[in-house]
């Protein structure tokens, strides 16, 4: 298991306060930067950024017996929120946890603003990824240029390890998360390193030091399974907090 972040440097950019009225620019160049990973359990507490206006995780458990099992399985609401305590976002399991739902809070006053109501992915663990989106999030902080998503999914042929999505804005990648190739796989998030002002680093560190996702389902130590992570988990809250 992975230590938590260490602290951050002050942020570059924006805060989410300051989104509206800023402007958003961004250069691609000729790679990306990788940053730190990180698992996420009941023993790993997220990095306090409370500090300086920038989003909190904070994760609840639905009851205290299901607290000692969360090992194996997370939590059941993820909660993103401001340093006012106003949820941003909200990502929780659905009934059978089969699948993954989280919600964007329509009324935030951050500059970015909602279409669609929600997002959702069914992760099997015998097939291959079946992604399913109907959220996308228009920049209206500066130009007006919509953040928009390239997904990646695999075929049953393929590796696992091949899938990614990018974040793009005005058509260029301001992120990218991949997938490690062991089973139980957790994803490695890549910043435009090349990024100039109107995006904030350490938010984007809080999102992409992604969050491993267990589904309840002990796994063989010879069972050759599939990517064991859910990509969308960081969609909304990639897309909204960059």
């Amino acid at each position: 298991m992975a230590a938590p972040l260490s602290p951050l440097p002050s942020p570059i950019g924006i805060v989410p306060s300051c989104i509206a009225t800023s402007t958003t620019t961004l250069s691609i160049g000729p790679d990306v930067q990788r940053i730190d990973k990180w698992f996420w359990n009941a023993n790993v507490v997220p990095p306090d950024l409370d500090s300086s206006n920038e989003p909190v995780i904070e994760k609840l458990t639905s009851s205290p017996e299901k607290a000692k099992r969360s090992r194996l399985f997370p939590p059941s609401r993820v909660y993103v929120k401001d340093s006012n305590g106003i949820v941003l976002l909200q990502i929780r399991r659905s009934r059978w946890r089969r699948r993954w739902v989280y919600r964007l809070n329509v009324s935030i006053e951050t500059g970015y603003k909602l279409v669609g109501t929600s997002a959702s992915a069914t992760y099997r663990v015998t097939t291959f990824w079946r992604l399913k989106f109907d959220v996308t999030i228009d920049n209206l902080a500066g130009d007006g240029n919509p953040v928009t998503l390239e997904i990646r999914r695999p075929n049953k042929k393929d590796n696992p390890a091949n899938s990614y999505l990018h974040v793009i804005v005005a058509g260029n990648i301001a992120m990218r998360l991949t997938t490690t190739r062991h089973p139980g796989s957790f994803l490695v998030g890549r910043w435009n390193a090349e990024v100039a002002t109107g995006f904030d680093m350490t938010l984007a560190v809080v999102i992409v030091t992604i969050l491993e996702i267990w589904h309840g389902e002990r796994q063989s130590a010879t069972r050759n399974s599939s990517l064991n992570t859910s990509l969308t988990l960081t969609l909304a809250a990639s897309m909204l907090l960059i």
